[in-house]
């Protein structure tokens, strides 16, 4: 699926609660940044893609509940957390922007970039 369609038809979908891509798009590899625009998503099923990585934006679903992304290679977040509860996917890609943030603003001052 092309993923700039897949961006344009999340954003239509902002009061969307479940949502399940799995085994129907097996293909599909990224997520599109705007899965973080659906607020009311309470349960996203994943499973049975070529998913490596989540998108940035997914530490903006709140409200997720479920998050199953079974028989994918996900490599950030580490497989083993989706096994936990979905907030802690959330928590775990916050903290790790936050990180990444963190060491952007190092680089750049150490380079004199910044003010």
């Amino acid at each position: 699926m092309n993923v700039k369609a897949c961006q344009k038809a999340f954003v239509l979908l902002l009061a969307l609660k479940k949502l399940n891509i799995g085994k129907f798009f097996a293909n599909l590899r990224t997520l599109p940044e705007s899965i973080g625009n659906l607020e009311m998503l309470e349960e996203l099923d994943t499973s049975d893609n070529m998913l490596k990585n989540l998108p940035d934006s997914f530490r903006f679903l709140w409200r997720l509940r479920i998050f199953r992304a079974n028989q994918t290679p996900l490599e950030v977040p580490p497989m083993q957390l989706t096994k936990s509860k979905a907030q802690a996917v959330g928590q775990y890609m916050a903290g790790l922007i936050s990180e990444r943030d963190v060491k952007s603003l190092r680089i750049h001052k150490k380079r004199g970039s910044c003010s």
